[in-house]
């Protein structure tokens, strides 16, 4: 699988950016996703995108999740682009689409629809708004346990088509 390369990243963050970013929230980012954060701050994959396979899964059995990318914090990685901040705002106060002591969006996919990390257990969802349940909401997918399995099961598109070209 290939490792997960990104450009186009933000100015780095400090531990001071992150706690003014909690505070603003309210929330206590999850160490993994912090640790994350001070490392690379947004970006995007070196290749159009990427697809994720859960390990242990065949590719022709993979759910076709894909990544495009992390929202940065306080800075744009492009002139054009938004923050996590920004997303935060409008995914929990003004869509109200899941609550913000629950989930933080850090990440986007091919459509623009946002990864989620959860709060109480540090798994990675994705916010399927093509989707939606019996009361019309938008469904909230589980997608990998954690953080770094997520990132582990990346893969280029290329590579993914090629792999479930035979399926």
């Amino acid at each position: 699988m290939s490792k997960l390369k990104l450009v186009k990243l933000a100015k780095s963050l400090t531990e001071d950016d992150i706690s003014n970013f909690e505070i603003q929230f309210g929330i206590r980012m999850p160490d993994e996703l912090r640790k994350h954060y001070l490392k690379e701050n947004g970006g995007f994959p070196d290749c159009f995108k990427m697809c994720y396979i859960p390990k242990g899964v065949d590719p022709c059995d993979a759910n076709g999740v894909t990544f495009n990318g992390f929202y940065p914090i306080k800075y744009p990685s492009t002139a054009d682009g938004s923050t996590l901040e920004e997303n935060y705002i409008d995914y929990t106060d003004t869509q109200a689409l899941f609550d913000k002591d629950e989930y933080i969006p850090f990440a986007f996919d091919v459509s623009g629809f946002p990864h989620l990390m959860k709060f109480d257990d540090h798994a990675i969802y994705l916010l399927n708004r093509d989707v939606v349940d019996e009361d019309g909401h938008e469904v909230i997918e589980f997608v990998a346990p954690s953080l770094q399995e997520f990132i582990d099961g990346l893969i280029s598109g290329d590579e993914f088509e090629d792999l479930i070209s035979d399926c």
